[in-house]
């Protein structure tokens, strides 16, 4: 299998990568993106990510083509990885707050409003921003058993864990099927989000090592399918499952896979990717 040429470089290089809250006008040009698979991704990028990307909450890439349209996105934030996690007692509450939300999701009685504030707290959830006793009481149907326990769950925030790890969490990881046309004519073997993280994704990381400590890059796979295609995918960028170490666990889909790979070893995966680029005979 030959590496990439030097014209399939260039095409390459053509790509530009930039942070959301750069440019006031992606305010504009995120409404052409969309995901289907995931619209929770696509409505994050639409709503609060520029916000959160200025006020350093989350750091928001995009990846343009020379045009300047957006074809993929991803953000990345601090997290930490432990090697046991001994909470089990929230995680609990948290699991049948989301179960309540399930319920009163497909109440046909629940107004638009309390469905809004569900769905974004699903998603501040599965993304690790936590839930807060404001967002809680936002909702009109909050005399539940699930809603008062986990708030009455909050009497502080020191946790004690085992040993603990430093990590980089890739938080969202999303390609604008609206650029499908251009993303096939580009007519690379390799699937478009191997590209964007091996190209895009590791430089930064490798960056971040240069001036904090950090040992693993890690993501929460949320995969419904039956043959797990998501997670299957996800090793082949060397994403590992095994359980030899542990994070908060995000509710919003209770399919999440936590995932993750030691930075050390990014340079030389990023090195095997690009030297196998391209297939051979046998493998077409």
């Amino acid at each position: 299998m030959p590496r990439i040429t030097n014209k399939q470089s260039e095409i390459l290089d053509t790509l530009k990568i930039e942070r959301l809250s750069s440019d006031i006008h992606n305010l504009r040009l995120v409404s052409n993106f969309r995901n289907l698979r995931n619209e929770s991704l696509t409505n994050t990028l639409q709503s609060e990510a520029f916000e959160d990307d200025e006020e350093g909450k989350n750091a928001y890439y995009l990846i343009k083509n020379p045009k300047g349209d957006i074809l993929f996105y991803f953000s990345l934030k601090c997290g930490q990885l432990y090697d046991h996690f001994f909470e089990n007692g929230q995680l609990e509450l948290i699991g049948n707050l989301i179960r309540y939300f399930d319920e009163i999701e497909n109440d046909p009685e629940t107004g638009e409003e309390d469905l809004r504030i569900i769905h974004e707290i699903k998603e501040h959830v599965r993304i690790n921003k936590g839930i807060s006793k404001a967002e809680l009481q936002k909702i009109s149907k909050k005399d539940n058993k699930a809603i008062k326990d986990l708030e009455e769950s909050y009497t502080g925030n020191l946790q004690r864990v085992g040993q603990t790890f430093s990590g980089l969490e890739i938080v969202q990881f999303c390609v604008n099927e609206n650029e499908r046309d251009y993303l096939d004519s580009l007519n690379f073997f390799p699937r478009f989000g191997a590209i964007v993280f091996w190209r895009f994704i590791v430089p930064i990381v490798k960056e971040v090592t240069k001036h904090v400590g950090c040992q693993y890059l890690f993501l929460f796979a949320a995969d419904t399918s039956e043959d797990e295609s998501l997670i299957k995918y996800y090793k082949t960028l060397k994403f590992k499952d095994d359980p030899n170490y542990s994070t908060a666990i995000p509710f919003y889909d209770w399919t999440c896979h936590f995932m993750y790979q030691e930075i050390k070893e990014l340079e030389e995966g990023a090195k095997q990717f690009f030297d196998n680029f391209n297939p051979g005979e046998e493998d077409v």
